[in-house]
């Protein structure tokens, strides 16, 4: 239910898929990754943090599919 405003995209070439994060001049703290309008993965820069590599993979993984 959470409600996003003012974000920047990135649309993946040949799909559906987009990154979303907090439009500049805010400071990214959360990406997400919609398809359609609906959220299917969400990292908050804790996460990034605690295992940068693994969010890192795992963004790009479910981006490409």
């Amino acid at each position: 239910d959470a409600h996003y405003t003012d974000e920047a995209e990135i649309k993946m070439l040949g799909s559906k898929r987009e990154i979303r994060r907090p439009a500049d001049p805010a400071e990214c703290d959360y990406v997400r990754v919609v398809v359609d309008g609906l959220e299917i993965a969400y990292w908050v820069s804790d996460e990034w943090q605690e295992a940068p590599a693994e969010v890192m993979g795992a963004i790009f993984r479910i981006a490409a599919q």
